[in-house]
């Protein structure tokens, strides 16, 4: 049994009062770069592309309580801000509360609160100079020039994903796109360990954990850019080379803090995606989520060139207010 600890609260202020000046300065800052702040619903029909997050089921009976139908807590306010895009937003951002189910650690919360943005007429190199402005803009504002070592002030470092698969773990990841096989065997010569049945994800997932993402970031943050397409189910192939997509993910002193695309805008592709993505959920963990098809007839009314970014407030908060845990950015008096 859990006993009331006021004295929880106290020790977390400091680093809510942080908070409190972050969410400050982060709204001042879209307001001055002409965003709109926006609202978008958090019960959807399709929470997630990603296999491997997990959403929230809840049910809802209509007026006369008899035809129940499943909607899920969003884990990501993506979909809906896409489909104002499409109706003629140009420049919107959200601070929003989002739900992953099956989450619950050091830096993971079930429930989170995340900052996205989107811009029509952009593309991800857009959105890493934004990125950017933010980061330097709260390292003012906040005082806090440095963190964990890493140096807030200066120009991020832009490091595509190959070249960091072969500077931390010497592995040639142009070569092994297409073959679980001799990726499992660079892998283990590495010194990561993986299993028969791990397919090419997790192979790259857990090379990243092991070799790379704790050593991104460490002096001054870092772009890890250009992802293999397999692993970016929003986001649109680079013409140079269509095995990678536009994506990229901001890293501060190890730990990973957004995630970033130029938007894939073609509907038939996405279909496509969404129903590869869903027929792996189904065979990995034996269930999966129906297509957003209101959001797949805006992709084929017409979405914008665009691009737009998720960033992980609690994160950045934890970073610059000096907590270990997401649990002490959180505005709760209860323990972790």
């Amino acid at each position: 049994m859990h006993h009331w600890q006021p004295h929880i609260f106290e020790q977390r202020k400091p680093h809510l009062l942080t908070r409190m000046r972050a969410m400050k300065t982060i709204r001042q800052f879209f307001e001055k770069n002409g965003y709109w702040e926006i609202e978008t619903p958090a019960l959807q029909v399709m929470p997630c592309a990603d296999m491997h997050i997990h959403g929230f089921r809840t049910e809802y009976f209509g007026p006369d309580l008899n035809k129940r139908r499943d909607f899920y807590l969003h884990t990501s306010p993506e979909f809906e801000m896409k489909k104002l895009l499409v109706a003629g937003a140009e420049k919107i951002y959200q601070l929003c509360k989002v739900y992953r189910n099956g989450e619950s650690t050091k830096l993971h919360s079930p429930e989170f609160t995340m900052l996205e943005w989107y811009k029509t007429g952009a593309d991800y190199l857009d959105i890493m100079d934004e990125t950017q402005a933010l980061i330097h803009a709260l390292s003012s504002a906040l005082d806090e020039l440095e963190v964990k070592g890493c140096n807030l002030t200066r120009p991020f470092e832009r490091l595509s994903v190959t070249e960091a698969f072969s500077h931390y773990a010497g592995i040639d990841l142009s070569s092994l796109l297409d073959s679980v096989t001799e990726f499992s065997e660079q892998a283990k010569k590495a010194g990561v360990r993986t299993v028969e049945s791990d397919g090419w994800d997790d192979i790259f997932h857990a090379v990243m954990a092991e070799k790379i993402e704790p050593f991104l970031g460490k002096d001054i943050p870092v772009f890890l850019y250009d992802y293999p397409a397999s692993m970016a189910c929003l986001s649109r192939r680079k013409e140079q080379d269509s095995r990678y997509a536009e994506r990229f993910e901001l890293y501060i002193a190890g730990i990973e803090i957004a995630n970033a695309f130029t938007e894939l805008t073609d509907a038939a592709e996405q279909r496509r995606r969404f129903s590869d993505e869903m027929a792996a959920r189904q065979e990995r963990y034996g269930f999966s989520y129906p297509l957003d098809e209101d959001f797949l007839r805006a992709l084929e009314y017409g979405m914008p060139e665009c691009a737009g970014i998720a960033l992980g407030v609690d994160r950045l908060c934890m970073l610059l207010s000096g907590a270990e845990r997401i649990d002490d950015v959180l505005w709760s008096a209860k323990p972790g």
